[in-house]
């Protein structure tokens, strides 16, 4: 497998629901989700797939900020190997600089990114009925 990472310029294509909800469109297509939480952007792509019972979660590494503005997500093109859902989660960090290329998802003093994005992990697995 190739691995592919790729940034908003190249999903046009992608449809985009709310999360502002914090509720799935049920759907069996690939979408992608942009959520705003205590003022920071949270985007993830959410790839389901019939009958599974499973959720891989991918992060992205380095995103080199000439090549790819955020949101990025790395690996996504992956989702149809895979016999689970998948979904695909952007550093929100990405938008607080327009030089900085990777955090690890470390968060800020005043916000907690990977508190706010494992909720966001187990609402998903629960609404997917994802087996523990």
């Amino acid at each position: 497998m190739k691995a592919t990472k790729t940034s908003i310029t190249s999903l046009n294509d992608l449809p985009r629901k709310s999360w502002e909800a914090h509720a799935l469109v049920r759907t069996n297509e690939r979408v992608l989700y942009p959520h705003t939480h205590d003022g920071e952007r949270y985007d993830f792509i959410l790839s389901p797939r019939r009958e599974a019972h499973r959720l891989i979660v991918f992060f992205s590494g380095d995103a080199r900020r000439d090549k790819f503005q955020p949101p990025v997500f790395q690996r996504w093109s992956w989702a149809d190997k895979f016999p689970a859902h998948c979904l695909y989660m952007s550093d929100p960090a990405l938008y607080r600089s327009e030089t900085l290329g990777l955090t690890w998802y470390a968060g800020a003093a005043e916000q907690d990114y990977l508190k706010h994005i494992w909720g966001i992990v187990d609402r998903i697995a629960d609404q997917l009925g994802v087996v523990e």
